[in-house]
């Protein structure tokens, strides 16, 4: 059994995409009627259309269903029955709980509390997930603790 959620997974935009190709298209656009008037590119028409374009690639990446902070790491849990993997952030490092350390669960609100067998402790926080997804996995959880005779709280 394995679950596993990508925390950097958003529903698709078709609205994002359309803004994102707009922003691209007025940027071309600047350029081009810049062109024909025979004037010069100055330093704000170089902002205006990097800007543009750079917001429109990332509306278009967006709109696509993925997050533009993913384009700097993962965000993810893993469970399967042999560890439990957890990266909260794509800037943070990756938390592993294997099942064989675990001494105890405990589950407050949204909040599972793993305690290792030498006390160490470990807090997983559910409040950003949707609610199907927060019980996915308190399934899955319980469900391979019960498996491991892992005492649940």
């Amino acid at each position: 059994m394995e679950f596993y959620k990508d925390f950097l997974r958003i529903e698709k935009s078709k609205f994002k995409i359309i803004l994102g190709i707009l922003g691209i298209l007025i940027s071309i656009i600047w350029v081009i009627i810049k062109c024909r008037q025979n004037e010069n590119l100055t330093l704000f028409d170089w902002i205006y259309i990097v800007f543009l374009g750079l917001s429109g690639v990332l509306n278009i990446i967006e709109g696509s269903g993925v997050l533009s902070s993913r384009l700097f790491g993962r965000a993810f849990i893993f469970i399967n029955n042999d560890k439990i993997s957890i990266k909260k952030s794509p800037f943070s490092k990756t938390d592993i709980i294997y099942w064989n350390e675990i001494g105890a669960i405990n589950y407050k609100v949204n909040c599972f509390i793993f305690t290792s067998k030498n006390n160490f402790s470990m807090n997983l926080k559910l409040s950003k997930l949707d609610y199907s997804s927060i019980r996915k996995i308190k399934d899955m959880i319980s469900e391979i603790a019960i498996k491991k005779n892992i005492d649940i709280n």
